[in-house]
């Protein structure tokens, strides 16, 4: 049960993880 919440976690924050990172690299001009 709660290996699967978190995969809904996971799920739910994917999307705004690759935004930060975009956001990130084009800050910090990786």
């Amino acid at each position: 049960m709660a290996s699967k919440t978190k995969k809904e976690l996971k799920n739910y924050f994917e999307p705004y993880n690759q935004e930060l990172q975009l956001y990130l690299n084009k800050r910090l001009g990786w």
